[in-house]
């Protein structure tokens, strides 16, 4: 996970932050037995758009340390299912599929670091409680199974 964001501070401790984040999720599958079998590949590629509030703990010229919490809006910007047919060990056909995966809305828990490269610019790197709240129909992925995931995003964060 990558993300760029974007902070104001309201003061020394608090503050709101947005931005824009990228997730993959890649599924493996295997239907069959004895050589022949279907091996499935899922990858889906999200955009993220968080809004948190940010609560600093500790603020030098060269290093922050905060905690936040917000939500997560997730929007699929490509999704495919890429299909090996195999028969007696012995690839036959390859299928490429687009498929349809649904926007995803989670919740976030946030604790983090920032090294501050001038006093507007740090590289920050944080650890994520995330609930994934189910949607209805779609694709699964390996948030229907875990809806509780936890994430280390690393990124660029402005704040003024």
């Amino acid at each position: 996970v990558w993300s760029l964001a974007a902070k104001y501070r309201f003061n020394s401790h608090w503050g709101v932050e947005t931005g824009i984040g990228y997730t993959r999720l890649t599924s493996e599958f295997e239907m069959g037995e004895g050589g022949s079998v279907i091996l499935q590949r899922q990858t889906i590629n999200y955009m993220g758009i968080p809004a948190k509030a940010i609560f600093n703990l500790y603020d030098s010229r060269q290093l922050s340390l905060y905690c936040g919490a917000g939500l997560v809006v997730d929007v699929p910007v490509s999704s495919r299912l890429c299909s090996d047919y195999y028969v007696v060990d012995k690839l036959e056909s390859t299928e490429k599929t687009n498929i349809r995966a649904n926007w995803q809305l989670s919740t976030a828990l946030a604790a983090g670091v920032q090294f501050n490269i001038t006093p507007n610019i740090g590289l920050f790197a944080e650890s994520d409680l995330q609930y994934f709240i189910p949607t209805s129909g779609g694709t699964e992925t390996y948030r229907t199974e875990h809806p509780f995931v936890l994430t280390l995003p690393v990124g660029l964060r402005i704040s003024w």
